[in-house]
C-alpha cells in the first residue's frame, strides 16, 4: 500500500495537532490549582526510613502513609543541612545555605532583598499564617517576614520563673493552627505548620510512649502522625482538603547512632539529610505516584508557586518539581553541608554532593559512596574511584568558590541558653590554628560523651555529668563547651570554687563566650564577691549590650543594694527584648513596688500571675500591693495563695499574721500563722516577738511559758530597734501576771530606754 504525498502531509499535520493537544492538556494540569489553598507542613527531625510509606514495616504512621497514597511520594529528597533553621530557610528561599547565609541555628539574618515564600504568596493575594513549635524558628530569626500571622506562642525559650519552654507539642500547634486554617475567608490561604516532636528528647505522650518504650523515636513519629491526621481531618471537616495543595516534608533526619551519631548536625550522611517529601494535589490528583529521581528541599518553593500560578523569582536556585509531578523529571544534583563541627567544636566543617547515584563528602579524609550498592554509606570508595572523587570535589569547589567557610555567627548568651534547651550545644575556641581541623569522624566519641553529659545535666544528674565532662576534657581539652558544662555542673552542686575554675578555662579558650562569662558572674554572686560579679556582667554587656542575662542579674544586684530605680531601668530593657518573659516582669513589679509605683507594680505582677500562677513570690507581692491599697481581705487571699504554693513561705505567714492581729484583732489566727512562720524560719525574730505578744494578749496561763520563751528568743536574735519596746513591755506584763515584780520592773526600764533610743 502506498501513501500519497498529500496523505503523508495530512498524517504529519495530524501528528503535530496531537502533540499540540497533548501539550495543551498537560499545561492546564500544572496550572489548574490557581486559587487553591496551600498548606506546607514541616516535620522536624524526621527520617524518611521511619515511615511506613518509605518501607519501615514497624512504623505506626497510617495518616502520613494515607497521604502518600493520595498524593505523590518523592523517594529521594535531600536536605541542604541537618539543622532546623538553615534547612527551613532554604525551604522558604529556594536557596542553598551558602547562598542565603543562614548556616547555623543562631543569630543570622536573612538579607532584606531575599524574597521569602510567604511574601510571594501574600503579594499574590493569599492570607498567610505560620504556626511553629520551637524557639529555633522563633520570629526573631526572620522567617516571619511575609506572614500576616506568625504564631510562636510559648517557644520564646527558658525563663527564670517558669519551666523552660523552648518547644511545644504538636497537638498544641495544631490546636492553634486549625481555627486560622478553617476560618471563612474570601481569599485562599498559604499556611505553614511546623511540628517538632521527633526531635530529641524522645518522650512521646501516652499511649505512644508506652507502646514504643523500646523505640522512643518511633513513638514520637507515631504521635506526630496522629497530629498530622488531626490537622488533615480538620481540613476535611471544613470541606477544604480537596481544594488545598498539601506538602509534607522534614527539614532533616536523625542519626539514631548510624555512623555513631546520636542526633544530627555533626555529619551529612543520609540518616540526617535524606528526608520524606509528600505532595497531595487538590482532589487527590495523581494519587499513588512515586517519584524516584533525586530532588531537593530547595525545590519546594518554586513548585508551590508554579502550582498556584505565581511567578517564580529569578533568584531561586531551586527548580519546580512540576516535571516530576506531571511527567518524568530528571534527577537533580543535591548539595548538603554542616558548619556545626567548626563553629561548635573547632572541628572541620563538611560539604557533600549527591549526584548520579554517588555521594561525595569533602572532609579531611574525603569520602565517596555508591548509594545504590551501599545505601548505608559504609564502604568509602574515595581511593578506589579517585577520578570520580576529584570531579565531584571540583564541582563542590566551584559551588563554594565565593563562600567564606570560616564565617561564624555571633551567638548571644541568651540565644545559646535557649538553643541548649533544644540540644544544640557547643562553641569553638577562638584560635583554630592553621591547616585542616580535626575530622569529625575522629571525634565522634567525644561528641557522644558530650551529648550524654548534656542529657544528664538536663535530668539534674550533675555529679554524673561532671564525671563524663572530665573524661571529655582529658580526651580533648580544647572543647570549650566541656569546660563550660563542667562549670555549670559544679555551680549546681554549689562547688563555687570549682565552677569558677571551669568557667575561666572556657574563657581562656574563647574570651568572648558570653554564657561562660555570665555564669561566672552568677558564680561570683553566689560566692558573695559582688564587685567581681558586677565586673563579669559588665563585661558581658561590653560584648552584647542587649544581653538579658547580664541585665537581669545587674538589676537584681541593684535591687539588693537598695537602688530600685536603677534596677527597674535594667528590667525594662530585658522586657523590651522578651515581652512575654515572666522573670523580668516579676522583678520589675518588685522594683516598682519599692519605688511606690503601685499601679505599675500591680500591672506587672498580675501579668506574671497569669503566666506563672505556681510562682509563690508573685502572690506575695500581689498581697503587698493590696495592702498598700488598703485591701486587707485581698492581701490575705494573696498571702494564702503564696503559702499554698510554698507552705514554708515565712514572710507571707508573718505578714498575714500581722493583718490578723493588728487589723482584725484575731490573735488566735495570728498565733497559728506565727507558729508556722517560726517552724519555717526559727531565726525570724519578729515572729517570735509577735507570737509572745499575742499569747500574752490571749491570757491563757498555759501558754505563758511559750510566750516567755518566744519573747526571749526574739530579743536574743537582735531584732530591729523599733521592736524592742514591744518586746520589753510584753515581758513586763507577762512577769507581772506570773508574780515576778522585780523582773517586770526591769523589763519596764528596758522598754523606756529602748523607746528613748528610738525617739533619738
Amino acid at each position: 500500500m502506498t501513501i500519497s504525498k498529500r496523505g503523508s502531509a495530512l498524517a504529519v499535520a495530524i501528528l503535530a495537532l496531537a502533540a499540540v493537544a497533548a501539550l495543551w492538556l498537560l499545561r492546564p494540569a500544572r496550572r489548574t490549582f490557581a486559587g487553591a489553598n496551600v498548606l506546607l507542613m514541616t516535620l522536624d527531625t524526621l527520617r524518611a526510613d521511619r515511615l511506613g510509606s518509605y518501607g519501615h514495616t514497624a512504623a505506626e504512621t497510617p495518616r502520613l502513609d494515607r497521604l502518600a497514597a493520595e498524593g505523590i511520594r518523592f523517594e529521594q529528597a535531600i536536605s541542604p543541612m541537618p539543622m532546623t533553621l538553615p534547612s527551613h530557610t532554604s525551604i522558604m528561599t529556594a536557596l542553598e545555605p551558602y547562598r542565603h547565609g543562614v548556616r547555623d541555628n543562631a543569630d543570622f539574618e536573612i538579607a532584606a532583598e531575599t524574597p521569602l515564600l510567604a511574601e510571594l504568596f501574600r503579594d499574590a493575594g493569599y492570607d498567610t499564617g505560620a504556626f511553629v513549635a520551637a524557639y529555633v524558628l522563633h520570629s526573631r530569626w526572620g522567617l516571619s517576614r511575609g506572614f500576616e500571622r506568625y504564631d510562636d506562642t510559648g517557644v520564646s525559650g527558658v525563663d527564670e520563673l517558669v519551666e523552660g519552654r523552648s518547644d511545644r507539642r504538636g497537638d498544641e500547634v495544631v490546636a492553634a493552627a486549625l481555627p486560622w486554617l478553617t476560618e471563612t475567608r474570601p481569599r485562599p490561604f498559604f499556611g505553614w505548620v511546623h511540628l517538632y516532636d521527633p526531635h530529641a528528647p524522645y518522650a512521646a505522650p501516652e499511649p505512644y510512649g508506652r507502646r514504643f518504650a523500646s523505640s522512643p523515636y518511633d513513638g514520637e513519629v507515631a504521635f506526630t502522625d496522629s497530629v498530622v491526621g488531626a490537622l488533615l481531618d480538620g481540613l476535611l471537616a471544613a470541606d477544604l482538603l480537596d481544594n488545598t495543595i498539601v506538602v509534607v516534608a522534614a527539614d532533616h533526619g536523625e542519626g539514631l547512632q548510624d555512623h555513631d551519631e546520636p542526633g544530627h548536625g555533626l555529619f551529612v550522611y543520609d540518616a540526617t539529610v535524606r528526608v520524606p517529601l509528600i505532595v497531595r494535589l487538590p482532589g487527590a490528583r495523581l494519587a499513588g505516584k512515586t517519584v524516584t529521581p533525586q530532588v531537593r528541599l530547595i525545590d519546594i518553593a518554586p513548585t508551590l508557586l508554579e502550582l498556584a500560578g505565581i511567578e517564580t523569582p529569578a533568584t531561586f536556585q531551586g527548580l519546580s518539581l512540576a516535571p516530576h509531578l506531571f511527567g518524568a523529571g530528571e534527577a537533580r544534583a543535591a548539595y548538603s553541608e554542616t558548619m556545626y563541627p567548626r563553629w561548635h567544636f573547632g572541628w572541620q566543617e563538611l560539604h557533600a554532593l549527591r549526584r548520579d547515584g554517588y555521594k561525595y563528602i569533602l572532609a579531611p579524609r574525603d569520602e565517596l559512596y555508591d548509594l545504590g550498592a551501599d545505601p548505608g554509606e559504609r564502604r568509602n570508595l574515595a581511593d578506589d574511584l579517585p577520578r570520580l572523587a576529584e570531579a565531584m570535589r571540583e564541582d563542590l569547589g566551584e559551588r563554594l568558590a565565593d563562600v567564606d567557610s570560616s564565617q561564624r555567627s555571633e551567638v548571644t548568651a541568651e540565644a545559646a541558653r535557649r538553643l541548649r534547651a533544644l540540644g544544640y550545644i557547643g562553641t569553638a575556641p577562638t584560635e583554630l590554628g592553621d591547616g585542616p581541623l580535626p575530622d569529625p569522624k575522629d571525634k565522634i566519641d567525644v561528641y557522644g560523651l558530650l551529648v550524654d553529659a548534656d542529657s544528664l545535666a538536663g535530668e539534674g544528674a550533675w555529679a554524673d555529668a561532671e564525671e563524663l565532662l572530665l573524661q571529655i576534657i582529658a580526651r580533648d581539652p580544647r572543647v570549650v563547651d566541656a569546660h563550660y558544662e563542667l562549670g555549670t555542673a559544679r555551680l549546681m552542686q554549689q562547688d563555687y570554687g570549682g565552677a569558677e575554675a571551669a568557667f575561666l578555662e572556657a574563657l581562656a579558650l574563647r574570651p568572648d563566650y558570653e554564657p561562660a562569662l555570665a555564669d561566672l558572674g552568677v558564680t561570683h554572686r553566689r560566692m558573695g564577691e559582688i564587685a567581681k560579679a558586677r565586673a563579669d556582667f559588665a563585661a558581658v554587656l561590653d560584648i552584647d549590650p542587649r544581653n538579658t542575662n547580664a541585665l537581669f542579674n545587674l538589676g537584681e544586684l541593684d535591687l539588693e543594694a537598695g537602688d530600685p530605680a536603677a534596677a527597674l531601668r535594667r528590667f525594662d530593657r530585658v522586657i523590651a527584648t522578651y515581652d512575654d518573659a515572666a522573670a523580668p516582669r516579676f522583678a520589675a513589679g518588685a522594683a516598682a513596688y519599692e519605688l511606690g509605683q503601685i499601679d505599675r507594680a500591680d500591672a506587672e505582677l498580675e501579668r506574671v500571675a497569669a503566666i506563672a500562677p505556681e510562682f509563690a513570690s508573685v502572690h506575695y507581692y500581689r498581697a503587698l500591693v493590696r495592702e498598700a491599697r488598703g485591701d486587707l481581705d485581698g492581701a490575705v487571699e494573696m498571702y494564702r495563695r503564696a503559702i499554698q504554693q510554698n507552705p514554708d513561705y515565712f514572710q507571707a505567714l508573718f505578714n498575714m499574721s500581722r493583718i490578723f492581729i493588728d487589723q482584725r484583732g484575731d490573735h488566735a489566727a495570728g498565733v497559728q500563722a506565727l507558729r508556722r512562720a517560726i517552724r519555717a524560719n526559727p531565726d525570724l525574730e519578729r515572729a517570735h516577738i509577735y507570737l509572745g505578744r499575742s499569747l500574752v494578749f490571749l491570757a491563757d496561763p498555759g501558754d505563758y511559758p511559750e510566750a516567755e520563751s518566744a519573747l526571749l528568743r526574739g530579743l536574743a536574735l537582735q531584732p530591729p530597734p523599733g521592736l524592742l519596746p514591744m518586746a520589753h513591755h510584753t515581758l513586763a506584763e507577762l512577769y507581772r501576771r506570773t508574780g515576778r515584780p522585780a523582773e517586770a520592773e526591769r523589763q519596764l526600764a528596758l522598754a523606756r530606754e529602748s523607746e528613748r533610743a528610738v525617739q533619738r
